[in-house]
């Protein structure tokens, strides 16, 4: 949004007063429904500190995520990072699910009995290898509390999450896939995957 854009919504919308929020609090709007959560220190130190420390763990993926070619999307297009002040640091983007759907290979319904039947999730090729469970133990705490947020903000959409996840290892562990139901077992978010951006700016978009 730009300054004259701003001006404009100020315009038609006056603030009644203004309000300097110091405390945890939600912003309603006229049919009283949440449209912003205001929590500060939400994020404490040893959260962070988690963050950072699973970022640094995920260097050598985030070098190879990198795009520079034309016509390549801005997700991951090198002119889209900014170089980072600590040198450990990787400015890249990466995505990880322990079960991951195929672009084109999705089916709806229910998962069949024969996974050939088109139902096609897969572990991302970023949990493929050998450090695929230290990955998802270093994101555990973060994602536990980005899980709680999720369940005190929407419960409705928690619970069908943990709804989910549970079908997708019992699934899973039902077709002999060890390395899908092996990620989920320890997987701590209630989301399906997580993508991790280190120092990317999104153009206007």
């Amino acid at each position: 949004m730009n300054d004259a854009q701003e001006e404009a919504l100020l315009a038609k919308f006056p603030l009644a007063k203004k309000i300097v929020l110091d405390s945890p609090s939600v912003v309603i709007d006229a049919g009283y429904r949440i449209i912003l959560w205001y929590i500060p220190d939400g994020l404490s130190p040893w959260a962070q500190n988690d963050m950072y420390a699973a970022t640094l763990s995920m260097g050598d993926l985030l070098k190879k995520s990198v795009t520079n070619w034309k016509g390549s999307g801005w997700r991951t297009h090198g002119s889209n990072f900014r170089p980072t002040k600590s040198p450990e640091l990787t400015p890249r983007c990466i995505n990880i699910a322990p079960c991951w759907f195929q672009q084109g290979h999705e089916c709806y319904g229910p998962p069949p009995d024969n996974p050939d039947d088109g139902f096609k999730p897969e572990v991302s090729l970023t949990l493929k290898g050998k450090r695929s469970l230290s990955m998802i133990m270093d994101m555990q705490r973060p994602a536990l509390l980005a899980s709680v947020a999720l369940q005190v903000m929407h419960p409705q959409l928690y619970w069908a999450s943990v709804r989910t996840h549970i079908e997708l290892s019992r699934w899973s562990a039902e077709q002999g896939m060890a390395d899908m139901h092996h990620c989920l077992k320890h997987w701590a978010s209630v989301y399906t995957g997580v993508a991790m951006m280190c120092n990317r700016q999104s153009p206007d978009h």
